[in-house]
């Protein structure tokens, strides 16, 4: 199934997700690949992806049975580095020698289940190998997992099979076979036997607003489901912990999820605080905050009437580990026996507790993959009719895929959804798969498909100045939102600090609720890598913004505003780095107290601050604005604030999407616009006089405005211009539709009308085809009906399509041969320009290039010269063309007179001219060639000598050490003697035994190489190693020798 997703069904549903769902694993897999093959060891490390030279800390027994293994850093002391790796996450783990890791199978893979500051602890299916517990050191790296996408296929099948399940009258609802029901609220006009008592029974839901309560009262009366839309601010999770007590108090049984475990723990955390007590969390300890830890299965299971058993059988387990432990294989055949056997045992009574467990809790909690472990239960016997809920509800259902929602939703009756589709949105890295709609939620999708019928608005919002949110409630929410009175008209309370030159002008700015500060024009304030068109995929940082902020922070807490009251939010992850970069190497911060949060928009979602500082970091030539169009991400960039939002941006650049200029064009409309001047000058510091910086930003917001109103004008001519053309492509097709004779159109036509008319005969079901290349391409245009159009011959590269639009290439000669594999773009430029200007004579039209580089002109103009072809060059930038064309011929003075034809011998001798001249220039064309690629060889061999030249030496104090290191401690015991057969010396130097003397004997030549590379500090520690061993007489001068000291050695010595 191509193109985005029709939901017709569940079956139909089930087989295009499986499609999207491969494609989105593949694009995983290849930025996962892509990584490991491109970076270093110490790269991924940098990079967070791998964590390097661990070794074991603690073995230890985990719920039914895991073995685990908690690693630690190899020097056992020091936190770990910074790495992604987090609870729940599949690591692979390599032998620390295995190099490098795209090319090493692992030894073992395992999951994170518990991450500490200087530990890292994981959970292995079965026992652990030997291998990793012989003392090794050992790697850790993110490896791809198939565990999530196994369980999305588990749901994907059940709804495929169509077996009955609870869920049954929801899964019609949500597939267009059926419209939402919902129950009449009992009431003395209403006695019907089904209507339900909607009185609220809890304490919260009395205190809620009237949107709040009747969002209650429309979940606790809908049937199959109900959609809790919560906009920022709004009090959403408020209004949902307060249904899900409705519901408890009416002895319902719930399952309560979420796509991530903090929200899962957030939902848990507040019915804790509320009085419930039968609950119960899923999933591993250490993905659950401490403070809620009593609510996990493994301590729920162990407070059973299961538990001293378990614990006595577990407590036998770690006395077999702690025997067996760094031991070989075949050495511990009877206790790895005895092992698995109690494992087993262990194995099986703590399911019998599980089950009991899920039996008897009244609200169960879970993320929505995490759920599948119920549908898991019920196959292994566990009786479906004891894991079957009265409602689902699932909590910030707006940020998980469709396909994730299932899982939950198809162990109950009721669904019951919460969250807001303008905001962020499930992660999709494959664009394929975003294309065809694998980011469209279900949340999203019920309410465009149900408007209120299903969905409560939560409209009151207790969080920004109305000014803040008034710019998201009409962009995204139909002007629907109001401020609650408390905090619609609260700002910063800041003061004048004339010392720092923090006036009223600049407490004005300040104090705004909303303050947009633009940075176009300067060229400091450019992204990195702005002179590039290209935004595949690639984090941008803004190291003028970045500063800037910095500077605006401190101008805040200056001015009274507490340190901890403010943060930086950006959509980049490099930006992030930036900015706490900057803020560390600033020297007042200390001073100042600040300590500032900075994270990414997306990880700042659900939280909020007084005062936050938005770097918007994209400003270049070409107006890319990247995934800053993502309206989502804006929109909760901008709601995070309660009483202030700084925005920093290039105007001029952002203005190009439609999103952006609207939030430009609110903040200079409803809140204040400042140019960056005028609130840094060049010394770091607050201008003395900022109003004449101010008439200048009022004078370039006012140009600026004509020119986004011009931009607008030019793009509705451009549409009706289209339209007009559609209309007369129209009504010429139609004709061919009534006559059945077939249509060719000129030659004349530009590639953009000819693509027009061939989208206009496509939705008239004709079928079109073009044919021939450059002037001479033609579109052609027949029914299908009709007589059949004959076939072109001797046109290379035309295309047929027809109705499904597909185009398919014709049958042609055969091409020529493709340019060298080398050949860069500039120099297949000059090839493809060379074929056509040598084509060109008296009478041909002139070739002409639009917006051509310089590069590219310098080309055309030394072509034309060789060729002796006349160059016409007009315009600049975007407007910039080139013709080439045959040099004029001398014009008659009677041009009236009647023309004679040549003679027979001027016509004989210009043509050979005109072949000598064409010889002439082949022959220069391909010396130049040859000179051409000669030069290009030079180049690679000198830029491949000079990057092996730059990796030795990087490598040299860094790699080498390590691995001579390495090579020496491999002679050594534990106990310092000296592993060479026939030798037991032993001697102690810096913490280190070195048996010099026996490695110098067995690898002579690579100890001279090493030491070529080796600092200065661990050439000492050598020569200190040589003097106290017994063959030191013979060794020393050679280190002195190789490390430049002399053959003596003495005045290095001294």
């Amino acid at each position: 199934m191509a193109g985005k997703l029709k939901r017709e069904d569940p079956g139909a549903f089930a087989a295009w997700c499986e499609g999207a769902l491969a494609l989105e694993k593949a694009a995983e897999e290849e930025e996962t690949t892509e990584l490991l093959l491109s970076c270093t060891q110490a790269e991924l490390q940098s990079r967070g992806l791998a964590i390097l030279k661990l070794r074991v800390a603690e073995q230890s027994t985990a719920l039914y049975g895991r073995a685990c293994l908690t690693l630690e850093r190899s020097s056992g002391a020091g936190d770990l580095p910074s790495h992604k790796i987090s609870h729940g996450d599949i690591v692979g783990i390599f032998d620390q020698g295995s190099r490098p890791l795209s090319k090493a199978v692992p030894l073992a893979s395992a999951v994170a289940t518990r991450i500490r500051s200087a530990t890292i602890q994981l959970a292995f299916d079965g026992d652990v190998p030997v291998d990793v517990l012989d003392g090794r050191l050992l790697n850790l790296a993110l490896v791809s997992s198939d565990v999530t996408l196994k369980r999305y296929k588990e749901a994907l099948d059940m709804l495929k099979s169509g077996a009955r399940s609870p869920a049954s009258a929801l899964v019609g609802v949500c597939f267009g076979d059926a419209k939402p029901r919902f129950y009449e609220a009992k009431s003395e006009a209403c006695a019907r036997a089904d209507a339900v008592d909607c009185t609220f029974l809890s304490e919260s839901a009395n205190q809620l607003n009237e949107p709040q309560q009747a969002a209650v009262v429309k979940a606790l009366r809908a049937a199959d489901v109900a959609v809790i839309h919560g906009p920022p601010g709004t009090g959403k999770t408020t209004t949902l912990v307060s249904y899900i007590l409705e519901a408890v108090y009416r002895k319902q049984r719930l399952l309560v999820t979420a796509p991530s475990n903090v929200a899962v723990d957030n939902l848990l955390e507040r019915l804790a605080d509320a009085g419930c007590r039968s609950l119960v969390r899923l999933g591993h300890p250490a993905r659950v905050q401490e403070n809620i830890q009593q609510f996990t299965m493994d301590n729920v299971v162990y407070a059973s009437d299961q538990a001293e058993l378990c614990r006595d059988i577990k407590k036998e387990i770690d006395q077999i580990l702690g025997k067996v432990r760094g031991k070989k294989a075949q050495v511990p055949n009877k206790p790895w026996s005895n092992l698995k056997e109690l494992r087993t045992e262990l194995r099986q009574r703590e399911r019998r507790a599980v089950a009991e467990v899920l039996r008897t809790t009244q609200v169960v909690f879970a993320t929505c993959t995490g759920a599948a472990v119920l549908h898991r239960e019920i196959r292994r016997g566990l009786g479906a009719a004891s894991l079957e809920f009265d409602v689902v509800v699932i909590d910030e259902a707006a940020q998980a895929l469709e396909v994730a929602c299932w899982i939950p939703l198809l162990l109950g009756k009721k669904g019951v959804l919460a969250g807001d589709h303008q905001q962020l949105a499930a992660c999709v890295k494959s664009a394929e798969a975003q294309k065809q709609g694998l980011d469209e939620t279900l949340f999203g999708r019920l309410i465009e498909s149900f408007g209120d019928d299903v969905a409560s608005l939560l409209s009151i919002q207790y969080r920004s100045n109305e000014k803040i949110m008034g710019w998201s409630s009409s962009s995204f929410y139909g002007s629907r939102l109001e401020a609650a009175p408390s905090v619609a008209s609260q700002t910063l309370s800041l003061q004048e600090v004339p010392s720092f030159n923090i006036n009223a002008e600049v407490l004005d700015l300040a104090t705004a609720p909303m303050l947009f500060v633009d940075t176009a024009g300067l060229p400091m304030y450019r992204e990195d890598g702005e002179a590039s068109r290209s935004d595949i995929q690639q984090s941008r940082c803004n190291p003028g913004e970045s500063r800037f902020v910095v500077h605006y922070a401190k101008l805040l807490v200056r001015a009274g505003l507490r340190p901890e009251a403010f943060t930086v939010i950006t959509p980049y992850n490099r930006q992030v780095e930036q900015l706490r970069a900057d803020f560390a190497a600033d020297a007042d911060m200390e001073t100042l107290g600040i300590r500032p949060r900075i994270n990414t928009v997306d990880s700042f979602q659900g939280q909020e601050a007084d005062a936050v500082l938005i770097s918007l970091v994209r400003s270049n030539m070409h107006g890319v604005v990247g995934f800053l169009s993502d309206y989502r991400r804006l929109n909760v960039a901008v709601t995070r604030a309660r009483k202030h939002v700084l925005i920093v941006g290039d105007a001029s650049t952002i203005c190009n999407d439609d999103v952006l200029s609207s939030l430009y064009g609110y903040a200079c409309d409803h809140g204040r616009a400042a140019f960056v001047q005028q609130l840094l000058d060049e010394e770091g510091g607050v201008p003395a006089d900022p109003a004449t910086v101010a008439a200048v930003q009022e004078e370039r917001r006012q140009a600026l405005l004509r020119t986004t109103d011009k931009s607008k004008e030019k793009l509705r001519d451009k549409a009706q211009e289209e339209e007009k053309l559609r209309q007369q492509f129209q009504k010429r097709l139609r004709h061919v539709l009534d006559t059945g004779q077939p249509l060719q159109f000129p030659a004349k036509l530009s590639p953009y009308e000819r693509a027009i008319a061939h989208e206009v005969a496509k939705e008239l079901g004709l079928l079109h085809e073009s044919r021939g290349e450059g002037s001479e391409r033609r579109l052609v245009v027949w029914s299908k009906d009709g007589p059949s159009i004959p076939e072109s011959h001797g046109e290379p590269g035309h295309t047929v399509a027809g109705k499904e639009g597909k185009e398919a290439v014709a049958t042609s000669p055969p091409a020529p041969a493709p340019a060298e594999a080398s050949e860069t773009v500039l120099e297949a430029f000059e090839r493809r320009a060379r074929e056509l200007l040598a084509s060109l004579g008296p009478g041909k039209p002139a070739a002409e290039w639009k917006s051509p580089t310089d590069e590219e002109v310098d080309v055309l103009r030394r072509l034309a010269g060789d060729l002796q072809l006349e160059v016409v060059e007009a315009g600049s930038g975007k407007k910039r063309r080139l013709q080439v064309q045959a040099a004029s011929l001398p014009t008659v003075a009677n041009s009236h007179a009647p023309e004679e034809p040549p003679q027979p011998a001027v016509n004989a001798q210009l043509a050979g001219l005109h072949e000598e001249r064409r010889q002439r220039q082949l022959a220069m064309a391909e010396q130049r060639k040859k000179d051409i690629e000669k030069s290009n060889a030079d180049l690679k061999v000198a830029k491949q000598a000079a990057k092996k030249e730059r990796a030795a030496k990087k490598g040299a104090a860094t790699a080498d050490d390590d691995d001579l290191d390495a090579l020496l401690l491999e002679f050594t015991k534990e106990e310092g003697i000296c592993s060479f057969a026939n030798c037991k010396d032993t001697n102690r130097v810096s913490g280190l035994y070195l048996p010099v003397h026996c490695f110098w004997q067995s690898n002579t030549n690579r100890f001279e190489s090493e030491l070529l590379t080796r600092s200065q500090e661990k050439t000492n520690t050598l020569m200190d190693a040589c003097w106290a061993q017994t063959s030191w007489p013979v060794i020393l001068p050679r280190i002195y020798e190789v490390s430049n000291f002399g053959a003596d050695g003495q005045g290095a010595r001294e």
